[in-house]
C-alpha cells in the first residue's frame, strides 16, 4: 500500500460533528481504490471531514481471481487494525453484457469486500453505476452550478467536484471514486 495522502480536515471540531468512519470502495479489474474517511452524515458539502488513509491498490493482472484473494484479504485486515473499527461504503459494479467473465470478476472483489466486512458486524452501504453518477451530477448541479459535458461525469469533472468541495483530489481516479462513493452514499441533498 502507498503511504496516506497528506491530511485533509474539516474546520469543524469533534463537538460540532458526529463522526463515522467509512472505507471507500472502487472496485476495478487489476485496481482497487481505498479510502479511510472520517465523515458526518448530512449535507454532501459537509460529509467529509477527514481522510485518513487513500490508496489505488494494485492486486494482480485482470482475471487472476487467487491474487486478489491473497492480496486483498490481508489488506482489509491492515487496514481494520490501523484505522478500524468502519464501515464500507462501495460502487455496485455493473454487469457488462458483452463480457461475462469481467462482470463475474467485478463481482467477486465486490462479494469478498462485502462479505468481510460483514463477518466484522460493520455495515455495507452501496449504489450502483448509474446511482452514483446520478448523485455527481446532481452534487455538480446544485454545488457547484454546472452541468456535465455527457450523459456521465468525466474522471476529470470528478475531480474537480471533490475539489469544490474542498477535498484536495487524490492521487487517482480510483481513490476518487473512493471518495465519491463515501459522499455518495452517506451524504443527502440539501432541503
Amino acid at each position: 500500500m502507498s503511504p496516506p495522502i497528506a491530511a485533509f480536515r474539516s474546520p469543524l471540531t469533534p463537538k460540532e460533528r458526529q463522526t463515522k468512519r467509512i472505507l471507500g470502495v472502487d472496485p476495478g479489474l487489476s485496481n482497487l481504490g481505498l479510502a479511510v474517511v472520517d465523515c458526518t452524515p448530512g449535507p454532501y458539502a459537509k460529509v467529509v471531514n477527514t481522510i485518513l488513509f487513500s490508496t489505488t491498490a494494485q492486486l494482480g493482472p485482470s482475471g487472476n481471481y487467487r491474487m486478489f484473494h491473497v492480496k486483498l484479504l490481508p489488506m482489509l485486515e491492515s487496514l481494520w487494525q490501523d484505522y478500524g473499527p468502519f464501515d464500507v461504503a462501495a460502487e455496485e459494479p455493473t454487469v457488462i453484457q458483452e463480457n461475462a467473465a469481467i462482470s463475474g470478476y467485478l463481482w467477486y472483489v465486490y462479494g469478498m469486500v462485502r462479505a468481510w466486512i460483514m463477518m466484522k458486524g460493520g455495515e455495507f452501504h452501496a449504489l450502483t453505476p448509474t446511482q452514483l453518477k446520478d448523485k455527481a451530477r446532481l452534487m455538480m448541479r446544485e454545488e457547484m452550478g454546472i452541468r456535465p459535458e455527457g450523459p456521465n461525469p468525466t474522471k476529470k469533472e470528478i475531480g474537480a467536484l471533490l475539489h469544490h468541495l474542498g477535498i484536495p483530489t487524490l492521487r487517482t481516479n480510483h481513490e476518487d471514486d473512493a471518495v465519491l462513493a463515501v459522499i455518495s452514499n452517506i451524504g443527502q441533498r440539501l432541503e
